[in-house]
């Protein structure tokens, strides 16, 4: 176990350098494994994330508690589409697409960066209502290959692959820190 304090601007610690709400650098964010990175930032009604993930790899978010029930984003390298999942088989692609703004915003380091905005209340049934300031459940995964015109997608591998979480969309504001516990798990948070 670990302690974070959350830290106001006139009282942070010299090494909580602010985050900035910027490509490649967003607050907050989480680190699911060492192929995928995701970070966040709320715009009015809008929530615009970015996927770090590694080369050759796919990456998928989904707002829900697991597969069985879960409205899912996935990107390679050069998409994004928005999805459903109803079991344990490939997302299928939503007739309505409500993420916009995608965009690649370049290859370093063997990782993409892929950016993409949506509602947090959308008008699409399939679609997950994210709330802000309150915790949302997740899943997360990762596999081998690129997506398919249609979304399909290759299994991810391992079940270190995929996890389930909780994320919280706040606005970013001065005083945001991270913290690094290992390789694969980083936090940040916004006061």
């Amino acid at each position: 176990s670990d302690t974070i304090t959350v830290v106001g601007p006139t009282d942070a610690p010299a090494t909580s350098a602010p985050v900035t709400p910027t490509p490649g650098n967003v607050a907050p964010g989480k680190t699911w494994a060492s192929d995928f990175t995701t970070n966040w930032v709320l715009n009015g009604d809008e929530v615009t994330f970015t996927f770090v993930c590694t080369v050759g790899k796919w990456c998928a978010l989904g707002f829900g508690s697991s597969m069985s029930d879960a409205d899912v984003v996935v990107c390679d390298a050069t998409t994004c589409l928005d999805m459903t999942s109803s079991g344990r088989a490939n997302p299928s692609k939503d007739t309505s697409q409500d993420i916009t703004g995608v965009s690649n915003t370049g290859t370093a380091g063997g990782k993409y960066t892929v950016q993409w905005t949506r509602k947090l209340v959308t008008t699409d049934a399939t679609d997950k209502t994210i709330t802000k300031d309150v915790p949302t459940n997740v899943i997360w995964a990762f596999g081998p290959g690129t997506m398919d015109a249609s979304g399909g997608i290759s299994m991810h591998t391992a079940t270190t692959d995929r996890n389930s979480d909780t994320i919280t969309v706040v606005s970013p504001t001065p005083g945001s820190a991270a913290k690094t516990w290992a390789s694969d798990f980083t936090m940040n948070w916004v006061l």
